[in-house]
């Protein structure tokens, strides 16, 4: 899996609408944190949860998609089920944590 850049709101909304469930991971080219997190998220969601599509939005780049999503610092990893917001994590994100967020609405969606 790989990600999908997001630039656009209406493409981030067709996202979330036409997934079942999908991932919005908030980042900035200058934050060291959200570069070395990135690459494990994607490995996660690819091995644990690979019906989940995993979306990279450039909060820099595209302030306003972050403004509509409430973003406000970097790195941010939204979670949608449903098209409803399920997880929001931001800053010092617990691998370990968001695994065992997921795995239960994960399993009765996909399951």
């Amino acid at each position: 899996m790989t990600e999908q850049v997001l630039t656009q709101l209406e493409a981030l909304n067709e996202a979330i609408v036409s997934h079942p469930a999908c991932a919005l991971y908030f980042s900035q080219p200058q934050c060291g944190v959200c570069h070395a997190l990135k690459p494990k998220l994607l490995s996660l969601f690819k091995e644990q949860f690979p019906n989940i599509p995993f979306y990279y939005i450039d909060a820099e780049q595209s302030p306003e998609l972050a403004a509509q999503n409430q973003v406000f610092t970097v790195p941010t990893l939204l979670v949608f089920f449903e098209q409803s917001e399920m997880i929001r994590e931001s800053r010092h994100i617990s691998l370990s944590a968001l695994k065992e967020q997921l795995e239960r609405p994960y399993s009765m969606m996909f399951g």
